[in-house]
């Protein structure tokens, strides 16, 4: 994910999420709607909603997910661009990969 390397985002404003079971649930975004993310987009989510990079993220999904850094890496790129245009993630500086 060399494209996305040290990238990070945040939910963007007026954007609220929770645990559910089975997921994330994140309501915003304009006009204001109700998403459910199923895992693993719920794991994506909840690690960039805690600041961590995007490249991060690509390093942990494919064992969180059991699955290939190819399938990893398209779902991260796929999910953040969905989110993007739904309005409820934006680019950050703040950072916390702990």
């Amino acid at each position: 994910m060399a494209d996305l390397a040290g990238t990070r985002y945040r939910t963007a404003p007026g954007v609220s999420w929770a645990v559910v079971q089975g997921g994330v649930l994140v309501i915003g975004g304009a006009p204001l709607l109700s998403h459910l993310l199923p895992y693993p987009e719920a794991a994506i989510w909840d690690m960039l909603g805690r600041g961590r990079s995007v490249e991060h993220v690509a390093r942990l999904l494919p064992l969180i997910g059991r699955m290939s850094e190819e399938d990893a890496e398209r779902l991260i790129k796929d999910s953040l661009r969905r989110w993007s245009e739904l309005g409820l993630v934006e680019p950050s500086d703040e950072a916390d990969d702990g």
